[in-house]
C-alpha cells in the first residue's frame, strides 16, 4: 500500500499526515513541487511511483479571490481533479477527494443529504462542483476503481489559518468582536475528518473499505458563526486563556458585504457516514476544546 497525498502543506493534509504516521501507512506527500494543473506533471509523478491510493487534499480555497481568479480556481479545483481521476483509473488506485458545502445554494431549511441537487452560488462552489463531476464515473459501484467524495464544512484544526485561530486572536485583542449570525452550518475538526476518511477507505487496515460514493462529514452540532464564536470564548475561558472581549456582537452578512456569496444554511446531513462508521461524528465542542488546548500549549499556557 502506498498513498499519494496532495496539498501536503495544507491544514487538512497535515491531519492526514498525522493519521498516516499513527497508523504506519506509507505515503508520499507533495505540494507545489508537483503542478496538479499540468497533465504531464501529474502523469510523470504518478507513473514514477506505484500508488494504491490518492488522497486529494489540494484545493483553491480563497473563496473571495476566486470571484476574480476564475481560471486559477478552475484549474486547481476542477482540471487537477480530472488529471488525478485519470491517473487513478490508469493505476486502478483508490481516489479520495475532498469537497465542500459551498456546492449547495444555502437556501434549504433541512440538512443537505448526499443526494440533494447541488446549486452553487459562488465561483469557488462552482469550481468545486466541476471537480466533483470527474469522480462520478469512478464512484460507480461496478467500476474497477474505488472513489470517495467527502463533502465537509467550516473546517478548523492545527497547521493552518482557520476561523477558530482567527477569532481567538480577535477575542484576545478586541473588546467587541462582531460576527455574522445569519449563516448556519456545522464545524469540522480536520483530524476527525482525516480519521473518518482513513476508516472509510480501508486505509487503516482495521476494517474493509466502505462502498465507494459520496459522503458528508462534519462534527455534530449546528451553529451560526456568532454561536460558534460564543462557544470558542466559553471554551477558551474554561482553559484559562486570557480574553479581552467583553461583547460578541451579532451582525448580518450584509454588514460586511464580501465579494463571494456565502450559503445562509449549509448544514450537512451526516447520517450516511454515521451508519457506515457505526458511530456519529463527535460533538464539535469536544473537538474545539481539543484544538484550543493545542493553541494554549503554543501560547505557553
Amino acid at each position: 500500500m502506498m498513498v499519494w497525498l496532495t496539498g501536503c502543506n495544507g491544514m487538512l493534509a497535515q491531519a492526514f499526515t498525522r493519521q498516516f504516521q499513527e497508523s504506519k501507512i506509507k505515503y508520499v506527500g507533495t505540494d507545489t513541487e508537483v503542478d496538479l494543473t499540468s497533465k504531464n506533471a501529474v502523469e510523470n509523478f504518478s507513473r514514477s511511483h506505484r500508488f494504491t491510493h490518492i488522497v486529494n487534499a489540494a484545493a483553491y480555497t480563497r473563496v473571495d479571490d476566486a470571484e476574480t481568479n476564475h481560471e486559477l480556481a478552475t484549474a486547481v479545483n476542477a482540471t487537477a481533479v480530472r488529471y488525478l481521476c485519470e491517473e487513478a483509473d490508469h493505476h486502478k488506485a483508490t481516489l479520495i477527494h475532498i469537497s465542500t458545502d459551498y456546492v449547495f445554494s444555502g437556501v434549504a431549511s433541512t440538512p443537505y443529504r448526499e443526494d440533494f441537487e447541488p446549486s452553487p452560488r459562488s465561483v469557488y462552489g462552482r469550481t468545486k462542483l466541476a471537480g466533483e463531476e470527474w469522480l462520478k464515473p469512478l464512484m460507480n459501484k461496478s467500476a474497477a476503481v474505488r472513489a470517495y467524495l467527502l463533502r465537509t464544512s467550516w473546517m478548523f484544526g492545527p497547521g493552518g489559518p482557520n476561523f477558530v485561530r482567527t477569532i481567538l486572536k480577535a477575542l484576545q485583542t478586541q473588546t467587541d468582536v462582531r460576527v455574522v449570525h445569519d449563516q448556519r452550518g456545522r464545524p469540522t475538526y480536520s483530524d476527525d475528518l482525516a480519521s473518518a476518511v482513513v476508516t472509510l477507505s480501508g486505509l487503516s487496515g482495521l476494517t474493509p473499505p466502505a462502498s465507494p460514493g459520496c459522503y458528508h462529514f462534519a462534527n455534530t452540532g449546528e451553529v451560526t458563526w456568532h454561536e460558534f464564536t460564543v462557544a470558542i470564548a466559553e471554551a477558551a475561558r474554561e482553559l484559562g486563556l486570557p480574553l479581552k472581549a467583553h461583547h460578541i456582537s451579532p451582525i448580518t452578512s450584509e454588514d460586511i458585504r464580501r465579494p463571494a456569496p456565502r450559503p445562509a444554511y449549509s448544514v450537512l446531513d451526516t447520517n450516511k457516514v454515521a451508519r457506515t462508521l457505526g458511530r456519529p461524528p463527535r460533538d464539535f465542542r469536544l473537538a474545539l476544546r481539543e484544538y484550543l488546548t493545542i493553541l494554549a500549549s503554543e501560547m505557553g499556557r
